[in-house]
């Protein structure tokens, strides 16, 4: 799946502008802090980063995914390249240019695009509203999964639920209202045993692990937060994260 950007390429997509190895002197100079778009060994596809350091005799550089994965982060300079107009997160006012949500008769609330499009045409590209990775809240997924194995969830893992409460943690109250707004079968869903287990279970932990008081909590929007992660959100390229967009999810 994808990384924070929302966007994956195979090495052999790369565009033209990523010079040959062999024309050292044409390479481009990377700098620490420069925005790149490098090769992760783990599926060997691009994924936006910034640069961390710079080893120009070896050329080699070590990136910061923007996930923040720690894992193969020494590339070689022929992995990277600079961002391209379509692999770059366009602003929801572009996109709205290309794209509208509106009912439709059989599934819902749909996206339909505003024009035809040609196959293999770029419609937009979209940052996530949230990537949600243990590594965001290491101290809040070991509780969960220290739950998990004691009395598995209903649901047989917890990377909702995980998701729902850095939704409401870390997430500003409009892009918490966005996630909120997507489908869920029961828009009136009573919080349920897992939700209830969760929160009781968070009351003796310290403050550090949820980074806010359980009591801040609604149980019943924890619940619709967790409805709303199964039913839109799409796998990460790691095993236990999740990804959830504004629109794609739509």
């Amino acid at each position: 799946m994808t990384k924070a950007e929302g966007v994956a390429l195979k090495p052999e997509e790369k565009s033209k502008d990523v010079t040959p190895a062999e024309d050292e002197s044409m390479e481009p100079r990377w700098k620490v802090g420069d925005r790149v778009f490098a090769v992760w060994a783990g599926n060997s596809c691009f994924y936006v980063s910034t640069v961390a350091e710079v080893d120009a005799k070896n050329r080699k550089l070590v990136v910061t995914w923007d996930d923040a994965d720690m894992s193969h982060r020494t590339v070689s300079f022929d992995q990277v390249k600079e961002p391209a107009d379509d692999t770059i997160a366009w602003s929801y006012s572009r996109i709205d240019k290309r794209v509208t949500v509106r009912d439709s008769t059989a599934k819902g609330r749909c996206l339909f695009t505003n024009e035809a499009c040609e196959p293999g045409k770029v419609v937009f590209v979209e940052k996530p509203l949230l990537v949600a990775l243990p590594a965001l809240a290491p101290k809040l997924w070991e509780k969960l999964q220290q739950l998990h194995e004691a009395q598995p969830l209903n649901l047989g893992t917890i990377t909702f639920h995980f998701a729902a409460m850095i939704t409401l943690t870390q997430l500003d109250a409009a892009s918490v209202g966005v996630i909120m707004d997507k489908y869920v079968p029961d828009p009136d869903e009573e919080p349920n045993e897992d939700v209830t287990r969760i929160l009781s279970s968070m009351k003796d932990s310290p403050e550090e692990v949820l980074k806010c008081k359980v009591e801040d909590l609604c149980p019943k929007k924890l619940q619709r937060l967790v409805s709303a992660w199964r039913y839109n959100s799409f796998g990460h390229h790691k095993e236990d994260g999740l990804v959830l967009y504004n629109r794609i999810s739509m």
